[in-house]
């Protein structure tokens, strides 16, 4: 059911934005934070860079959490490195996604 959910709300994404809404880092944020699947969230991310709005934190952070709990220590480390790239500072949440995903993997 979340899946559905997740993959609805991508949907509406899409009507928004045929629609001409301005979206912004809140609605970017909240449909990368519910998805559970590590690709999806990270798809969620590239679009919204691809709009040319900046990803923050809780953006990244969601990702890096979504790789996180699937153990994906390696894609956890590069977007990570890409964060930092773009000058975005991690926190403590970004950090324990990194050692969650390198616990997990193991």
């Amino acid at each position: 059911a979340r899946a559905t959910a997740v993959e609805g709300a991508d949907q509406w994404l899409s009507v928004m934005e045929k629609e001409n809404l301005r979206l912004n880092e809140v609605i970017y944020g909240s449909l990368i934070s519910s998805s559970r699947d590590a690709q999806l969230a990270e798809r969620l991310l590239r679009r919204m860079t691809d709009t040319k709005l900046v990803p923050n934190v809780v953006n990244y952070t969601a990702v890096l959490t979504a790789y996180g709990r699937r153990g994906d220590f390696d894609k956890t480390t590069k977007l990570l490195e890409e964060m930092q790239q773009a000058e975005v500072l991690p926190n403590i949440i970004s950090w324990n996604a990194l050692l969650d995903s390198f616990v997990k993997g193991k």
